[in-house]
Formats: C-alpha cells, structure tokens, sequence
C-alpha cells in the first residue's frame, strides 16, 4: 500500500486490497 506524502492519500493493488483495508483500517493505518 503506498500514500501519497502530500496529501496523504492511500492507493491500494486491488480492489480486494481496498475492500480488505476497509474492513479494519484500524489494522492497516499507520503502518
């Protein structure tokens, strides 16, 4: 998962990267 350093915005692989992220973000941000 990448993030734009200036804006902070996550791009994800896959939309089943993006769903799974959505589930427990908890889990995934700051990381």
């Amino acid at each position: 998962m990448a993030k734009d350093p200036v804006c902070g915005t996550y791009y994800f692989c896959s939309a089943g990267c993006k769903a799974t992220f959505e589930k427990s973000p908890d889990k995934y941000a700051g990381s």
